[in-house]
């Protein structure tokens, strides 16, 4: 009995571990994937000399804010976020809704997508991008992306949160996210 019982709690903990593991290993393919797209529309932005828009989707095809099953990568000439053929596609990245959501504020803040762009100092909107593990109230990691295109990884401070460069903290809610920026564009 007593064997079993440190079999029992030395499983236990090897199952924490373990689990944690795994939300780590997914993390970092998550934020791979992303990272990836996010090169891609820089570099076809510039062989294309054309907009490249980046936008939530949940159908990998309309842009819509808080979809949950992904990205959608695209040629954008008219810069309005709207894919209105199938040439225009060159990449949809896939998100495993289950497992965890991405979030995503761009600036300009009336955009629901980022654009990159093949001239200029300026070669994309700025924006970020978070990833929450399911049922999690604060992100595990955020991705930045400044004016020139590049993306830098941000994880959380010895608190847990990831904060903007206002100061304000990520969260994991919609309505959150949505009512925090709102209050700040005043």
């Amino acid at each position: 009995m007593i064997v079993f019982s440190i079999i029992v709690i030395l499983s236990l903990f090897s199952y924490s571990s373990f689990s944690s593991f795994l939300n780590r290993s997914h993390d970092h393919i998550v934020q791979s994937q992303l990272l990836d797209g996010l090169q891609l529309a820089r570099q076809e932005s510039k062989i294309r000399r054309a907009p490249i828009a980046i936008c939530q989707s949940d159908d990998r095809w309309h842009c819509k804010a808080n979809a949950q099953n992904g990205f959608i990568i695209f040629q954008n000439n008219k810069q309005d976020g709207i894919v209105t053929n199938k040439q225009q596609m060159i990449s949809v990245i896939s998100n495993d809704s289950k497992k965890g959501q991405w979030f995503l504020h761009s600036y300009p803040l009336y955009r629901e997508f980022i654009l990159f762009f093949s001239y200029g100092p300026i070669q994309s909107d700025n924006g970020r991008f978070w990833y929450c593990q399911h049922n999690q109230a604060f992100p595990s990691f955020a991705l930045i992306l400044n004016q020139s295109g590049q993306a830098y990884h941000v994880l959380p401070d010895k608190n847990g949160l990831i904060k903007d460069a206002k100061g304000r903290v990520l969260h994991c809610s919609y309505e959150l996210k949505t009512t925090q920026f709102q209050q700040s564009t005043f």
